[in-house]
């Protein structure tokens, strides 16, 4: 019995949904393993610890495509680095990824997120750096932007 499921199996839409998510994927990945920074934190026999302290695992695989990108932020300097994994009350994956998601299809450039941020809460934050409440009310303003609400 095989359990490999064709493109021609899975709905209409979700294909190409699903095969540009792995694609970005495998381009992060891809992007994390041959950065500078990655190297020499890895020649340091720190890499696992760098995840586990940032992230609660101890490998690259078991963090979403959000989480993904905030690595590759940190390595690029876009976003301060962190020492310490999301405390209670702070953003969850499933908000962080669901506000990357809708602003990346949206297409929202680096200023069209600072700006869309300021507007919903008043101030900018990071989006890895709101809280739950904060994260909600962003996630409202851009779901009255595609029509979800």
């Amino acid at each position: 019995m095989s359990t490999e499921v064709s493109l021609d199996e899975i709905p209409q839409g979700q294909n190409e949904v699903s095969l540009e998510s792995e694609l970005s994927r495998k381009r992060m990945l891809c992007a994390i393993h041959t950065h500078p920074r990655y190297k020499s934190i890895k020649e340091a026999n720190a890499w696992e610890v760098w995840l586990e302290v940032r992230y609660g695992v101890d490998s690259c695989k078991f963090l979403n495509n959000a989480e993904l990108a905030e690595v590759l932020d940190i390595f690029n300097y876009k976003v301060p680095d962190r020492d310490y994994t999301q405390r209670k009350g702070d953003i969850s994956a499933a908000q962080r990824a669901k506000i990357e998601n809708i602003m990346n299809e949206r297409g929202f450039e680096r200023e069209g997120k600072i700006n869309f941020i300021v507007r919903q809460l008043g101030t900018f934050k990071p989006i890895w750096a709101l809280n739950k409440a904060e994260a909600s009310k962003v996630i409202t303003g851009l779901q009255k932007i595609i029509g979800e609400r």
